[in-house]
């Protein structure tokens, strides 16, 4: 008897842990898509901000912070996701190279308009076009990023910032970004 409930015990601590694992892999996330990615100076490249996992997305809003001595932002357009759900309205409120001393911003907002189901799956949300005006290495940092579905409620959801490397060089930066790529499945 009591060997039985000590199995049934594990077995369903067993089935527990494997449904938490399953729920938490599959929670929406916001990146930078390439996450990695290495320019010279001069070579205009863009990056999308992608969406995954995302149930009745009805609006977003999100800054992406840079170094301003690596790159300029040049331009931001809307990503094809949200526009699966119906007519949005897309808001770049700052494309700013020179948000302060050593950063800058793009800060955009979309939404749909009307009474309409938000969109659900995976998508872009936008595609910034960057261009390298220094050597060295930058974060593309996803920063206060707001999620809202059709009843306004907010989405919880995750960040995964992107990385520049732009000073021609082999060294630990590139490393650690090898480093967290292993084993990873593209």
């Amino acid at each position: 008897m009591y060997r039985k409930s000590v199995l049934t015990l594990i077995a369903s601590t067993i089935l527990l842990l494997t449904s938490f694992c399953a729920t938490a892999s599959a929670s929406t996330t916001i990146s930078a898509d390439p996450s990695t990615i290495e320019v010279s100076i001069g070579e205009v490249f863009t990056i999308n901000i992608t969406i995954l996992n995302v149930a009745d997305l009805y609006a977003w809003d999100l800054r992406l912070y840079y170094r301003n001595d690596v790159l300029n932002a040049t331009e931001i357009v809307e990503g094809a996701f949200l526009e699966t759900a119906g007519e949005t309205f897309f808001w770049v409120f700052d494309l700013n190279d020179a948000y302060n001393a050593t950063h800058g911003r793009v800060s955009v907002i979309c939404l749909l308009t009307g009474s309409v189901p938000g969109a659900s799956g995976n998508g872009t949300l936008a595609t910034i076009t960057f261009r390298p005006v220094g050597e060295g290495n930058t974060t593309l940092n996803i920063y206060s990023t707001y999620l809202l579905n059709s009843d306004g409620t907010s989405i919880s959801h995750t960040t995964a910032d992107g990385q520049v490397n732009g000073d021609g060089k082999i060294d630990w930066q590139d490393l650690l970004v090898l480093a967290r790529a292993y084993g990873t499945t593209c």
